[in-house]
């Protein structure tokens, strides 16, 4: 019964030191009070298993709360340029998520209320804030408002439970927890019930909304599925019930912030629309010089907004410290989306004794294959934290993902995907991209060509039948350059594409320099090449040269544009 703060072991959940000697039996007995039924699920240790899971955890938590966080962030820039509600509701619904979650994982009451049990203001709060976010988003006065005004219940239970549990919570525990319980229940059940009657009346949002609130019973579906001995024995090497319900928790959240993505689109059609109508009734010359400057003004704030999501996509590339961290080899990244948002993925990280390097492009550009980059660059990282060894088992569970996204979002998106390992010299490669180019130490060059190394991602629901992997050896000065269709395919009306071939000249040209000056090179020949012609896809480039010695130059950084 110690304080959390107070425990033997630091954890947010209690845990404590058995001594048994081997081949010893002890009896322990554990006093546990409940104002109801209660669960208490115990598990023994060895101490070296326990670092190893809570460290791996560690990571897991942190991307998903780091998730959440960034799109706080991000509606609250968004709030204060439109000053639309919709933003502060969702802040608040995410804001009580996170303190739900944190309950569950035990860190609201390690870190904030380690003396006072807070659960229940928090589940009020959240019925509150998710009841005022489904009348906004989906504008139930006008399109549903019987069920408008029954979203008010939710709020006003809540309210009556605040009030209890400051009121009678020490006497009525069981109570007031009851109460609480019906009070979720009866909100999510209501906010389903709206969110499909909403989809029926063809409400553009209803759909990302009721995939987000669907997700839950999903996963509570998925989880008792795993529990069966024939399920957990396919499943369990790939993710646990405990990794899907932070990958739950950010699917909610995304595709949350896709429900509200058209209210920018919206708010931009309607001011270039009143603008339009306004010049039209207009004839003095000053008079539409006036409303074309506050059309500008307006299109700026809207650019700012789409700005604030580029710079959010960008947050998640590796940066110059990560690059450097890896010693065997120079890296440099560079990236420039075609359009505000774009499409275009890559990612470099240490996981066990390896390199891990990705690179990919969705089709298309806009935030849809903005959003759906983020949720592979977060998949990839969360299976890789998670000790998922093989390529195959990672393609499978992204191709997976990528299928029932675009299938929910009945969006036209899949995406190529390379992945490599490097690891003491060797290159192991699978999934099916743009060709890798190996260039050798004297500047020569090979292309390999990774049409038979997989197949495009959320396409078909399995596609372990066109998996296929390769090696490739590199000695000291050997690389790779990896690239996005964007650079070979980028156009001029008089000269046509810029093609592999010039390509792979500026690298033979320029191979005996670092990685950060071949980047460069290759950058500032596309450029040359294209003059004033504006890019119309998305441009990656990757560079990686092993180092000559540990001690050797090294040029890594990502440059983004």
């Amino acid at each position: 019964n110690a304080p959390t703060r107070q425990r033997d072991i630091s954890h947010p959940n209690f845990v404590f030191k058995l001594e048994l000697d081997a081949k010893q039996s002890k009896t322990f007995y554990i006093h546990t009070r409940s104002p109801g039924t209660a669960r208490l699920p115990m598990r023994l240790w060895q101490p070296q298993a326990f670092n190893e899971y809570y460290f791996t955890n560690f990571y897991l938590v942190g991307i998903s709360y780091g998730m959440m966080f960034m799109m706080l962030i991000y509606s609250l820039f968004i709030f204060f340029t439109t000053r639309d509600l919709t933003y502060i509701y969702y802040i608040g619904l995410v804001a009580a998520y996170i303190g739900i979650q944190g309950s569950i994982d035990g860190l609201l009451m390690w870190y904030v209320s380690p003396n006072v049990l807070i659960t229940p203001l928090i589940v009020d709060m959240f019925m509150i804030f998710m009841s005022l976010f489904t009348q906004q988003l989906l504008d139930t006065k006008q399109h549903a408002p019987r069920l408008h005004k029954a979203l008010y219940a939710p709020m006003i239970l809540a309210v009556i439970n605040g009030l209890l549990f400051f009121a009678i919570f020490e006497k009525w525990t069981g109570l007031v927890g009851a109460m609480h319980q019906v009070g979720l229940l009866s909100t999510w059940s209501l906010t389903i019930i709206v969110a499909i009657r909403c989809y029926l009346l063809k409400v553009k949002a209803a759909g990302y909304f009721l995939m987000a609130w669907t997700a839950p019973f999903c996963l509570f579906v998925l989880g008792i599925l795993l529990t069966t001995n024939i399920l957990s024995s396919i499943f369990s090497a790939v993710i646990s019930i405990r990794e899907l319900f932070y990958l739950t928790s950010i699917m909610i959240v995304l595709l949350l912030a896709l429900a509200m993505s058209g209210r920018i689109s919206a708010m931009r059609a309607a001011a270039l629309y009143a603008q339009q109508t306004a010049l039209e009734e207009v004839q003095s010359k000053q008079l539409v010089a006036e409303q074309n400057a506050q059309l500008q003004a307006e299109n700026f704030e809207m650019g700012a907004e789409l700005d604030v999501t580029h710079h959010l996509q960008q947050m998640v590339l590796p940066n110059q410290a990560e690059l450097e961290a890896i010693d065997e080899l120079d890296i440099a990244g560079f990236m420039k989306p075609a359009k505000e948002v774009g499409g275009d993925y890559y990612d470099v990280l240490r996981y066990s004794d390896k390199t891990l390097i990705c690179i990919g492009d969705v089709t298309g550009h806009g935030l849809a294959s903005g959003v759906l980059m983020l949720m592979v660059q977060t998949t990839v990282r969360t299976l890789a934290v998670s000790n998922t060894h093989t390529h195959r088992e990672f393609f499978r569970v992204l191709n997976r993902t990528i299928y029932d996204s675009t299938q929910r979002m009945d969006a036209d998106k899949n995406m190529t995907l390379l992945m490599l390992d490097y690891q003491a010299g060797t290159l192991s490669l699978s999934g099916q991209h743009e060709e890798v180019l190996v260039v050798r130490n004297n500047g020569s060059i090979e292309r390999i060509d990774t049409l038979e190394l997989g197949f495009m991602l959320g396409i078909e629901p399995n596609i372990d039948q066109f998996f296929n992997s390769r090696e490739i050896k590199l000695s000291p000065g050997d690389g790779i350059v990896l690239y996005t269709d964007g650079i070979t395919e980028a156009f001029h009306p008089n000269k046509g594409l810029y093609g592999v071939e010039r390509l792979c000249q500026v690298i033979e040209q320029h191979w005996h320099a670092p990685a950060k000056s071949i980047q460069q090179a290759v950058i500032q020949d596309l450029n040359k090449f294209a003059e004033d012609v504006a890019f119309m896809d998305d441009i990656t480039l990757l560079v990686l040269k092993e180092c000559t010695s540990k001690e050797g130059e090294k040029s890594s950084g990502t440059l983004v544009v």
